[in-house]
């Protein structure tokens, strides 16, 4: 009845990863680099459904150092997450 609101998104190294701390920004400044991935919450509070019309910057690297490469990451993860639980929906 809500429309699946998103009620949190967070994005953080697994416990004992320590492959982000080869990436570019977090060599530079690892810590500022973190609290910027940490932040991140695109659409939190918002029906999921608005990730289908979310105009985000083209960004297919690989790469989280960027906040359009996270921007396209969070959108590839909200859309499966749209698609399943619109799969299930009678």
């Amino acid at each position: 009845e809500e429309g699946y609101t998103i009620a949190e998104a967070r994005c953080a190294p697994a416990p004992g990863d320590t492959g982000h701390t080869l990436m570019c920004e977090y060599l530079v400044d690892g810590e500022a680099f973190m609290r910027q991935v940490t932040a991140d919450a695109p659409l939190l509070g918002r029906p999921l459904e608005e990730v289908v019309a979310w105009q985000r910057r083209h960004s297919p690297s690989g790469c989280y150092c960027t906040s359009e490469g996270r921007e396209h990451k969070w959108g590839l993860v909200l859309e499966v997450v749209h698609f399943a639980l619109a799969r299930e929906a009678p």
